[in-house]
């Protein structure tokens, strides 16, 4: 048996060997494999996020290649098994019954990797239902100060919960519990709507930043394909066993990378956070920073539609509404009642905010101009601070200013629902500005920039291990990716 040749590793000095932890060992799975054998290039690219690495050899051996399925392949799975439904009636099971339903989630994935296989469609319902840890973050860990559960059956449901992810995964979970809230069927229906009405091509690639277990991918139409970035790891493995056809990503989204300038649109629902990032010589919380991150991906004419704290455009700091102005027309924003996402597991001022990218040197034509500036408004004899944009039009609010507690306490405002949401929904979508599906071109696929693809279900494929990618690049198995 021939001797491996000696590979030189040559890093660039401005890159940083990763210090992250390592991290359990995981394959995943529906991938296509065909086997084949041809000479590699001489000079290989490990590709690790945006960080590149060179491997030099003067006559590099024959290795196997896997040639993985392009993301828009067809799948070989009958599409009443591949797509599953997510039901547009609200939840409103109780917290042990959402446990319940998180613990059967995470004991499929469990079975999955261990059987290297697909879900089935009844294990696909299944997993559909996990909620996120979000609406149960209280009961389902054990009190951060305390170390105590709420009471013994919690701490049952806890340590199950416990042994059955890996130390890493459920470090995960709990890092989520304060952000991850999902979106109500309701308002992930009317945002699909918004994106049709706004002009999104069928053969649209879209972004969903913060996807969790991928319910817009579900709700989406035929045609579609999605980029799905989830922090989470047992979300983000939820997602890929549920659409397996989309690109999945489970990292960062600050370390993401993303073909700027090839989206189509963005949709989705971000988490909140009063955490500070750096992004372009600005510094935005977290949900400001992922609308700045995902608006610099959108193509010219791309369209984003995204579920955000009422503060980005409410507070008085104007920083964040200033840099997607300089790029992107403002289209308009409803903002929701406060329990639109009540049977989710929070209680919020949340608003669906919609941006359309600019092209270069194209001349800005806002909506409503004053979308940039705050006034003090009176609610409840207390004076609070409100985007001119609804006081401009206050059929974009759906529901009434009063005055009590929020999620995260503080002497914030709330909006109190007054009406059917379906029905509201619908109406403030039909007063955005309307535009035909063709105003975007024809998506091409071979402008996007290839992204390592998920290495083939193989035994011998684990975690930290090196594999070779149909266009002969070496990839390195991180994070089950």
């Amino acid at each position: 048996m021939p001797q491996p040749q000696q590979l030189t590793l040559e890093f660039d000095s401005d890159v940083k060997q990763s210090t992250r932890e390592p991290e359990t060992s995981q394959r995943p799975t529906n991938t296509h494999v065909e086997q084949a054998s041809e000479p590699l290039h001489r000079v290989i690219t490990l590709v690790r996020k945006s960080r590149a690495i060179a491997f030099r050899t003067c006559d590099a051996p024959e290795l196997p290649l896997f040639r993985l399925p392009s993301r828009t392949a067809e799948s070989n799975t009958d599409d009443q098994e591949r797509v599953v439904s997510i039901p547009l009636a609200p939840s409103t099971s109780g917290e042990k019954t959402k446990a319940h339903d998180i613990l059967a989630a995470v004991r499929i994935l469990k079975q999955l990797d261990a059987e290297h296989r697909p879900a089935t469609p009844d294990e696909r319902r299944a997993l559909v239902c996990f909620g996120g840890f979000g609406a149960v973050a209280l009961t389902f860990f054990p009190d951060p100060v305390t170390g105590k559960y709420k009471d013994r059956g919690w701490q049952e449901l806890g340590d199950e919960l416990k042994s059955l992810l890996s130390p890493v995964d459920y470090d995960s979970a709990k890092r989520s519990t304060f952000n991850a809230f999902y979106t109500s069927p309701t308002v992930m229906a009317a945002m699909h709507q918004a994106l049709d009405r706004l002009g999104i091509p069928e053969n649209a690639l879209i972004l969903e930043p913060g996807c969790g277990i991928g319910n817009f991918m579900g709700q989406a139409h035929a045609g579609k394909r999605f980029i799905g970035v989830e922090l989470d790891r047992t979300s983000g493995r939820i997602a890929q066993a549920l659409y397996p056809e989309h690109d999945i990503r489970i990292e960062d989204f600050r370390d993401t990378c993303l073909p700027e300038g090839h989206i189509d649109a963005v949709i989705g629902n971000v988490p909140f956070a009063n955490i500070k990032f750096d992004h372009r010589r600005e510094r935005f919380s977290l949900h400001d920073y992922f609308i700045a991150k995902s608006t610099d991906a959108l193509r010219s004419g791309g369209v984003l539609a995204l579920v955000t704290s009422h503060f980005t455009l409410d507070k008085q700091n104007a920083s964040i509404r200033e840099y997607l102005s300089e790029q992107a027309n403002f289209l308009g924003d409803i903002r929701l009642p406060s329990n639109a996402f009540k049977c989710e597991g929070t209680a919020v001022v949340t608003d669906i905010v919609f941006l359309r990218k600019r092209a270069p040197g194209e001349q800005a034509q806002h909506v409503d101009a004053t979308w940039l500036e705050t006034a003090p408004l009176a609610i409840d004899g207390a004076e609070v601070s409100i985007n001119r944009y609804f006081l401009n039009r206050p059929e974009m609010v759906l529901g009434d200013f009063c005055r009590e507690h929020q999620l995260y306490g503080g002497d914030g405002y709330s909006v109190r629902s007054n009406g059917r949401l379906a029905d509201q929904l619908a109406s403030a979508i039909g007063r955005l500005p309307a535009s035909k599906s063709d105003r975007l071109p024809s998506f091409q696929e071979e402008q996007i920039p290839a992204r390592f693809a998920r290495p083939p279900p193989l035994a011998h494929v684990t975690e930290g291990s090196l594999y070779v990618r149909e266009d002969r690049t070496i990839c390195r198995l991180i994070g089950g990716q």
